[in-house]
């Protein structure tokens, strides 16, 4: 019995035709899905205003790596003929930061900018995704702005609004939620361990976060948005990476998390260009299917 591309069984195909565990092929059918599925999304990006640019498949390790975070754990590594360490692009936003700090470093800012390329992660579960997953997503860079989180939300919305048959929601916390607790239920709440942080965060409208300044005005600038919008005080991650506003968009068939993104504005200070930012990721092969 061999394994398939989809981590099932196949029979009767030979194993030295398969692709490696977490790659797999698409059929005319999946490959038409997936092709309408990224021109629906940067249609909504180029509409919205965002350039398109586009970064190498293959970095080297030693430029990415103090932007990865916990990802430079995940990233495919592999020796060039000298010996130097490269890697598959594990993510999108270290190689913007390091196109930003380059060849883009004297451009005018804000950069609203839009991507569609596949990422490389060496995954512990299924529920993750294989090995190469596909994503389109926009970044803002230079806009420390309130209305700069809520355009990049817009823009995830707006794209996900353009594929056919897709009931979604978007989830909205901050990295300000652990503030005030104790370090035991701060680590608690960024874990997901609600046993521990002895209750279930609350989720619900704009009212459950009325006294947080920056997110009453996104919320105001989101007022009218045809998604299903909710405060979740639990959604909190990667306090070292987030700076301020987090949010996540989920398929409310499948409750597979479809989008996520938020605020960093330390990461382009790390390859020598500071610049406050904000933005996102779809991850299209989740969307496989909902594409009519």
């Amino acid at each position: 019995m061999t394994t398939s591309p989809k981590y099932g069984t196949l029979t009767g195909i030979m194993s030295e035709n398969l692709t490696p565990e977490g790659i797999q092929d698409l059929n005319i059918d999946e490959t038409e899905a997936h092709q309408q599925s990224v021109k629906k999304i940067m249609k909504a990006f180029d509409t919205l205003g965002y350039s398109k640019i586009k970064t190498p498949t293959i970095e080297n390790y030693e430029s990415l790596a103090k932007g990865l975070g916990p990802l430079k754990d995940k990233a495919v590594k592999f020796l060039d003929p000298s010996g130097n360490i490269l890697i598959l692009r594990p993510d999108h936003t270290a190689p913007i930061a390091r196109l930003i700090s380059t060849r883009l470093k004297d451009e005018t800012f804000p950069l609203n900018l839009s991507y569609a390329d596949p990422v490389f992660r060496q995954s512990a579960s299924h529920y993750e995704g294989g090995l190469e997953q596909f994503q389109a997503g926009v970044e803002i860079i230079g806009d420390d702005s309130a209305e700069a989180d809520a355009a990049v939300l817009n823009a995830c919305i707006q794209a996900l609004s353009n594929i056919s048959n897709l009931d979604f929601g978007i989830d909205i916390g901050h990295i300000s939620f652990t503030e005030g607790l104790d370090e035991t239920k701060r680590q608690a709440l960024l874990n997901g361990d609600y046993l521990t942080f002895g209750e279930i965060p609350k989720r619900g409208d704009k009212t459950l976060v009325k006294d947080n300044t920056r997110l009453t005005k996104v919320a105001a600038l989101l007022d009218g948005s045809p998604a299903d919008i909710t405060f979740n005080l639990g959604l909190v991650k990667d306090i070292d990476y987030y700076t301020g506003i987090i949010f996540e968009a989920y398929d409310k068939k499948t409750k597979r998390i479809i989008a996520s993104g938020g605020r960093y504005d330390n990461l382009l200070e790390k390859f020598g260009v500071p610049n406050p930012a904000v933005g996102f990721a779809i991850h299209v092969n989740r969307l496989q299917g909902q594409v009519s």
